[in-house]
C-alpha cells in the first residue's frame, strides 16, 4: 500500500491521538493511563464513524479524510479556540456562541463544497495535514516521554529522601458540606415563624456548634463559593449589581483553582470532590458519563461539552424547550444530591493514610422541592405550580426531609474512625424565593464541629469569607488575614433577580 493511500487513515488516528496526548500532557499529574485509554478508544471510534458517514457523500478517501479532519478539529479544539479568543479583548467578541458557531459552520461548509470540486487541491491539502499532525504528534509524544522520565526521577528522589514523619497523621480530615439556600434558624423564625430548633439540637448532640449569627457574603451560589474557597472578596467584579455569564465563568475558574485546596495540598491533604463544581485535578462527579471521571478534564474542551454546559439551559425553557428533556432534567438536581450524598457517606467509611479535604455540595433545601416532609415524591405539575405560586410554603415543607438527609451525613462522619474530623456545615446563602429579600438572603445556616484536640476559634457571627482563614490559621498557623464582614448583593442579568 502506497503512502498516499495510508495518509487518509493516518489522519483518522492522528487527530484524536494528538488531541488526547496534548491534553494529557496539560493534565498529566491528575490523569492516569488507565483513564486515558477508554477515552482514546472512544474518540478514535467517533472519528471513524464520521469518516464512514462522510464517505457516502464525498466518495473518495482523500476528500473524506480532509472533511473528517475539519469537522473533528472543530469538535476537539473548540474549547481551546474559544479560550484563546477570550484572552484578547479585541477578539473576545468572536468567542461568543452567536458569532463563533455561525463562523465555524460557514468555514466547514465552504471547505466541504470546495472539496467536491477540486481533486488536485485536496491531494496537496491532505499531504500538508498529514505532515502537520505528524510533527505535532511527535512533539507531544516527546514531551510526554520527558514528563514520564521526570516523574519517575521525582518519585525516586522523593522515596530516597523521605524521612519517617507523623506530622500529617495528626491532621484531621476536613469535611466542607454546603447546604444550598439554607436559611439560618433566626431567619426562619423571623421571616416565616418557623421553628427549626430541632435541627440545631440534633447537630449539637452530634458535637457541632450552631452559628446562629452566620451570614454569607454573596447571595448567589458560584460567587459565594468562589469567595469562601479563596478566603477573599471577588475583587475582579466590576459591577456589584448585575452579573453576566462571563462573571459566572470567572467564578468557576476561581473555584477550580481555589487557595484552600492549594494550601491543604501542601500539608499533605488529599482532595475529595463530591460537589457540583470542578476542583483542580478533581472534576465534579455530576453528570458522570461512561468514561472515567477524570477524563472530564479533557472532554470539557470539546464542542459538545462546552455547548452543553453553556447553552444547555436553553432546552429547558423558552422557545427552544424540549419538553421531555426539561421534564427529565427538572428532577436531575435531586438525583445529583442523592449521588453526592451517597458518595460522601461511602468516603466516611474509608480509612485513609493521609488526611482528606472532602467538599460536598447538596441541593438541600434548594428548589425544586422534590418530596414532601415525609419523603413522598411530588409530580411534575406540583413542582411547577409550587415554583410559580408559593415557593416559601413548599420550602418549609421540604425542610424536615432536607434536615434528615443532612443529619444522616453528619452522623456518618461522626461515627467512630481512626482519624478525627473537622466539619464545616455552611450554606452558601439564605432562601431567596421569588426575589430579593433584604437581609434574609444572607442569613445562612452554619454549624461547625472539631475534634477535642483542636483549638479552632470560629465566631458565631462571622461571614463565610472568614471561615477557612480561621480554620487554616488555627491548624497550620498560616497567618491568613481576616476580612471585614461585608454583604454584597448581586442581581442576575438574565432574570433580574
Amino acid at each position: 500500500m502506497s503512502i498516499q493511500r495510508i495518509i487518509p487513515y493516518f489522519l483518522l488516528i492522528g487527530l484524536p491521538v494528538f488531541f488526547v496526548v496534548h491534553n494529557w500532557n496539560q493534565q498529566f499529574e491528575y490523569i492516569d493511563l488507565k483513564d486515558i485509554l477508554p477515552l482514546l478508544f472512544a474518540y478514535i471510534s467517533f472519528t471513524i464513524v464520521v469518516f464512514v458517514l462522510l464517505k457516502l457523500l464525498l466518495k473518495d478517501n482523500i476528500r473524506t479524510s480532509i472533511a473528517t479532519t475539519a469537522l473533528g478539529s472543530t469538535f476537539f479544539f473548540f474549547g481551546a479556540l474559544q479560550d484563546f479568543l477570550k484572552t484578547f479583548q479585541f477578539l473576545s467578541i468572536f468567542s461568543h456562541y452567536s458569532v463563533m458557531l455561525p463562523l465555524l459552520t460557514g468555514v466547514v461548509w465552504f471547505m466541504f463544497f470546495r472539496l467536491r470540486k477540486k481533486q488536485d487541491g485536496a491531494a496537496r491539502m491532505i499531504r500538508f495535514l498529514a505532515l502537520l499532525f505528524a510533527v505535532l504528534l511527535f512533539l507531544e509524544i516527546l514531551r510526554l516521554t520527558f514528563t514520564l522520565v521526570s516523574q519517575q526521577k521525582i518519585e525516586v528522589d522523593k522515596h530516597s529522601s523521605q524521612k519517617p514523619t507523623s506530622s500529617t497523621s495528626t491532621f484531621p480530615d476536613i469535611y466542607y458540606i454546603v447546604t444550598d439556600e439554607y436559611s439560618s434558624t433566626p431567619a426562619l423564625r423571623e421571616r416565616f415563624g418557623y421553628d427549626n430548633s430541632h435541627m440545631d439540637s440534633s447537630l449539637s448532640s452530634l458535637g457541632l456548634q450552631v452559628m446562629g449569627g452566620s451570614r454569607s457574603n454573596y447571595n448567589f451560589t458560584p460567587f459565594s463559593i468562589a469567595s469562601t474557597l479563596n478566603m477573599d472578596y471577588l475583587h475582579w467584579l466590576k459591577d456589584s449589581i448585575v452579573k453576566s455569564p462571563e462573571d459566572y465563568n470567572h467564578c468557576m475558574l476561581d473555584i477550580r483553582e481555589n487557595k484552600v485546596c492549594e494550601i491543604l495540598t501542601t500539608h499533605g491533604y488529599e482532595i475529595r470532590n463530591f460537589s457540583i463544581f470542578d476542583l483542580k485535578g478533581s472534576p465534579t462527579p455530576e453528570n458522570e458519563s461512561f468514561l472515567p471521571l477524570k477524563t472530564k478534564l479533557i472532554t470539557g474542551q470539546t464542542l459538545w461539552e462546552r455547548v452543553k454546559k453553556d447553552l444547555g439551559h436553553l432546552l429547558l425553557a423558552g422557545p427552544f424547550e424540549i419538553s421531555w428533556l426539561s421534564n427529565d432534567l427538572i428532577y436531575a438536581a435531586g438525583k445529583t444530591t442523592d449521588t453526592l450524598l451517597a458518595r460522601t457517606i461511602r468516603e466516611t467509611q474509608i480509612q485513609s493514610a493521609s488526611p482528606r479535604f472532602v467538599y460536598t455540595h447538596l441541593y438541600l433545601p434548594h428548589p425544586p422541592f422534590y418530596v414532601d416532609r415525609n419523603g413522598h415524591r411530588k409530580d411534575l405539575s406540583t413542582l411547577l405550580r409550587e415554583k410559580a405560586t408559593d415557593p416559601a410554603s413548599a420550602y418549609l415543607d421540604y425542610l424536615p426531609y432536607a434536615n434528615n438527609r443532612i443529619l444522616e451525613l453528619i452522623s456518618a462522619i461522626r461515627s467512630p474512625k481512626l482519624r478525627p474530623s473537622v466539619i464545616i456545615l455552611l450554606s452558601d446563602h439564605g432562601f431567596r424565593g421569588h426575589g430579593q429579600n433584604g437581609k434574609y438572603d444572607f442569613m445562612n445556616y452554619s454549624a461547625m464541629g472539631w475534634p477535642d484536640s483542636a483549638h479552632i476559634h470560629f465566631k458565631d457571627s462571622m461571614t463565610n469569607v472568614n471561615v477557612f482563614p480561621r480554620l487554616l490559621n488555627d491548624l497550620f498557623d498560616e497567618g491568613i488575614p481576616l476580612h471585614m464582614d461585608s454583604l454584597i448583593r448581586l442581581q442576575d442579568a438574565s432574570t433580574g433577580n
